[in-house]
């Protein structure tokens, strides 16, 4: 049994937060609602679920209008080398979230990356960018792989940091087509056996 000091200590901190939530209130951070989750409300949650891979093109992810699996660009000419998908659609309340919620983001990410049916990477490689560098190695460490920082600020490939035959992940947080097409050029000096593009967020 807990002395009555610390009894009396955990009674004194109880009656303090909800003193504290009485006049400050965890509020959403997207429509400042008053919430009991982490962050944001169960709406803005339900706003941030993971879109579905099967409504979107295999190769760039873009929206289809129809039942086939690539949309029309992708048809005559893909605008990036690999093949790339995203978490989270525009606008989702979850781009709000913080650097500090880097594993809770990193979990988000694990679910799409099954939901794609992606085969398994042999490492993760981040955009050279410090979220991405962030998030990216939190997502590794979920998957149990490693983390190699192969891409240099430049977006050159930094050599001999990579095998050959490799299936390589690449992860972002928010980088626009151009600067994933430079990073998937570059790694291609690594000859891997694959590569992949996980985005967070679409660039809007």
């Amino acid at each position: 049994m807990l002395p009555n000091f610390i009894l009396k200590r955990k009674s004194f901190w109880g009656f303090f937060n909800s003193i504290l939530d009485c006049f400050y209130p965890p509020l959403c951070i997207h429509c400042n609602e008053r919430t009991d989750l982490i962050s944001l409300c169960s709406q803005c949650w339900q706003l941030s679920q993971l879109p579905d891979p099967v409504l979107h093109c295999k190769y760039c992810f873009d929206l289809l209008t129809d039942e086939q699996s690539l949309c029309a660009q992708c048809k005559q000419k893909p605008l990036l080398p690999v093949r790339r998908a995203f978490v989270f659609d525009k606008g989702a309340p979850a781009h709000l979230l913080g650097m500090h919620q880097a594993e809770g983001l990193a979990g988000f990410a694990v679910f799409q990356w099954i939901q794609l049916e992606w085969p398994f990477p042999d490492a993760v490689i981040p955009m050279p960018d410090t979220s991405s560098k962030k998030i990216g190695r939190a997502f590794a460490d979920l998957l149990n792989v490693p983390f190699i920082q192969a891409l240099k600020p430049s977006y050159a490939y930094v050599e001999e940091r990579l095998e050959e035959d490799q299936a390589l992940l690449i992860f972002d947080v928010r980088n626009d087509w151009e600067f994933l097409h430079k990073c998937a050029t570059s790694l291609s000096e690594a000859f891997p056996k694959k590569m992949y593009v996980l985005t967070l967020f679409p660039k809007i």
